[in-house]
């Protein structure tokens, strides 16, 4: 936990001395991640990706898509969700001047969020996840004075509460009638998004400013399909995230070493054959199918996905302490400090590469060639992110979002 800071002093962000260095570093990881993740949805129609279908399927793409599948699809969000989780704690324990509400102060700062969760929507790319941390961050709110236990109660809850729908669907889908009425609905939604990915692959490559933007928004309601199969779970990691910070995980890693190897080990042994059977199912399968074999792979995802993340955290911080990466946590720590600049900055790069506006490459960049984009952004944002914050103290990002939760125009130069 943050050290509390004077009664006296005005609220205002959190001092650079007082920041907890691995958390940075874990943020920056997660930006790492999540941009894997996203390439193929700058690229690709939302249709394709949520649907049955495919717009590539050369061997190398296929391989480089179970990958993506099995090491990073729901991995890096869960991430960055049990951090903003854990953020959330050492905000709501601020010390502010008599008067001042801190409960206030977070709702505030999630307004600011949504705002521009909203922008980035409309303007840059319709897989946001900032609308959602926004909306579920008042959610979180409630949860700030539940006991430890009850927390986490909580999260395996709303994990377990879409793995228990699909299964009573899957069990309804028995009966010939209702199994019939299903599958043509599925049929039906197939073309749909057929018809939605046609559309998405000419006016993004081609249209005008504002038919791309109309294209956006119909994407965006497709992706609000996934509220109570996706978006539902950050409140599970975010609850997580929170009893983390409650314990110091993060502040005080030599207390909890052998927590940290416990998940470490349990993490790659139940979490690298869920993970590598979801990736196959994915890839050569059909995880809408809402049949048995997509019926495993959702269940055991719920728990596989988390476990490995779990690992990842406990095997990084174990390499950090030991005193391995230490170039490399530099970097991430300095991508970490502007992790809302830096995901921000993904969706302006890709927007200019595939729209119409830009390159126009839209949907002609493979999955494969996708991962190259990868490396070459993230080696870009790395040394952009050090050498900015060497001359300033937040990013441009970060410095909006707390100028105006603060309302109060924050300093951003050094010296």
């Amino acid at each position: 936990m943050t050290r509390p800071e004077p009664l006296t002093r005005a609220a205002a962000p959190v001092r650079e001395t007082d920041r907890i260095a691995i958390l940075d570093i874990l943020r920056g990881f997660a930006i790492l991640g999540i941009l894997v993740v996203n390439m193929r949805w700058f690229n690709t129609p939302v249709g394709i990706l949520t649907s049955e279908l495919s717009l590539w399927d050369r061997p190398v793409d296929q391989v480089v898509k179970f990958l993506v599948y099995a090491v990073f699809d729901a991995k890096f969000y869960v991430l960055f969700s049990m951090l903003f989780g854990y953020g959330f704690w050492l905000f709501m324990n601020k010390s502010l001047p008599p008067g001042k509400s801190v409960v206030r102060l977070f709702s505030i700062r999630l307004f600011i969020l949504l705002l521009i969760g909203a922008a980035h929507v409309t303007f840059l790319w319709p897989g946001d996840i900032l609308v959602f941390y926004a909306l579920v961050g008042f959610v979180l709110i409630l949860f700030r004075n539940v006991r430890d236990r009850t927390l986490l109660r909580w999260a395996v809850g709303v994990v377990a509460a879409p793995v228990i729908f699909l299964t009573l669907v899957f069990l309804g889908s028995l009966d010939s009638t209702f199994a019939a009425e299903m599958q043509t609905t599925l049929d039906e939604r197939t073309e749909a998004m057929r018809d939605l990915a046609d559309r998405a692959l000419v006016i993004y490559a081609s249209g005008s400013f504002g038919e791309i933007v109309a294209m956006r928004l119909d994407e965006y309601r497709v992706v609000l399909e996934g509220v109570l199969f996706f978006h539902v779970n950050i409140l599970a990691y975010f609850l997580v995230g929170q009893w983390a910070a409650r314990k110091g995980i993060l502040a005080n890693v030599e207390a909890h070493l052998p927590l940290l190897r416990r998940l470490l080990l349990w993490g790659l042994v139940v979490g690298i054959p869920v993970n590598l059977f979801y990736g196959y199912v994915a890839v050569f399968g059909d995880l809408y199918a809402l049949d048995g074999t997509s019926l495993a792979a959702a269940a055991l995802t719920a728990v596989g996905s988390p476990l490995l993340t779990l690992a990842y955290v406990a095997g990084f911080i174990l390499l950090v302490r030991a005193g391995h990466l230490e170039k490399l946590s530099r970097g991430l720590a300095a991508v970490g400090r502007m992790a809302l600049t830096n995901y921000l900055a993904h969706s302006v790069i890709a927007a200019l590469l595939f729209h119409s506006y830009g390159l126009g490459l839209y949907g002609a960049i493979s999955p494969a060639v996708g991962l190259v984009v990868v490396a070459v952004i993230f080696g870009l944002q790395i040394p952009f992110s050090l050498w900015w914050l060497e001359r300033y103290r937040f990013g441009p990002a970060e410095w909006l979002w707390r100028t105006l939760t603060y309302r109060k125009l924050q300093p951003i130069r050094r010296g």
